[in-house]
């Protein structure tokens, strides 16, 4: 992943249970402390990284860093990707948060307004 400058605003972090796989920072996390899949409505985004038994925080509310899965522009609505990475949300899915930042590829930490 490539270095972030852009600062998080976290307005609400809450936990999720115990995670039954490793979970990866900067991603998308679901109401069942998994990481999301593809186009799934998001809890949140994971703290840290976790393994099996730990127990995940998840920013919940505010501005988060989230993994890029592809390349977006600064206010695109975002949903996950399979591997919970943000990706363009395209018409009906469900809108995870808006960039405040372009993305040009995989794999870079974008601020994101969660919703």
């Amino acid at each position: 992943m490539a270095a972030t400058k852009h600062t998080e605003k976290h307005l609400l972090t809450d936990t999720v249970p115990k995670a039954a796989s490793a979970l990866t920072s900067h991603r998308f996390a679901n109401y069942q402390g998994a990481t999301c899949v593809d186009a799934e409505k998001a809890f949140g985004v994971f703290r840290d990284d976790c393994n099996i038994g730990d127990t995940p925080a998840v920013h919940c509310e505010g501005i988060a860093i989230v993994e890029s899965a592809v390349a977006f522009s600064k206010g695109d609505p975002l949903t996950s990707d399979a591997q919970g990475r943000a990706r363009v949300a395209a018409t009906g899915e469900a809108i995870n948060g808006y960039a405040l930042a372009a993305a040009t590829g995989v794999g870079e930490l974008i601020p994101v307004h969660l919703k």
